[in-house]
């Protein structure tokens, strides 16, 4: 298993917003989105900037689990991708978007990231 960087939104997001949300961080384009495991669990697939593809899990109507209750404490939507520089840029700014969470590494403690922390950014 690799090393993913994770963010959390206290907020049931739908697919559509998500996917906007993250071709803007990834100044790119959505290519597909299906599910994996169930219907609340999705994989969207885009195109960066750098016409690299990329591959976000994104854990619709999410509730909080035991490793980050105490950061949302209920209903979230929970985003997981690969560890690399650009994935971990991208994920942070969609936390920060919706005022939301964010980890480098798991393991690593949640951060949060919200609007104050975008305007003195």
């Amino acid at each position: 298993m690799s090393i993913q960087t994770l963010a959390v939104v206290p907020v049931h997001m739908e697919i559509g917003e998500i996917c906007q949300s993250l071709a803007a961080a990834f100044r790119g384009r959505v290519i597909t989105v299906f599910s994996r495991y169930n219907a609340n669990h999705k994989i969207v697939q885009l195109i960066d900037s750098a016409d690299v593809t990329r591959e976000v899990d994104v854990f619709l109507n999410s509730y909080a689990n035991d490793d980050y209750l105490a950061v949302v404490g209920g209903n979230s939507t929970l985003l997981a991708m690969p560890f690399d520089p650009i994935g971990t840029q991208c994920l942070a700014r969609f936390a920060a978007d919706y005022d939301g969470f964010y980890r480098q590494k798991d393991g690593d403690d949640w951060v949060r990231l919200g609007k104050v922390d975008k305007q003195s950014g």
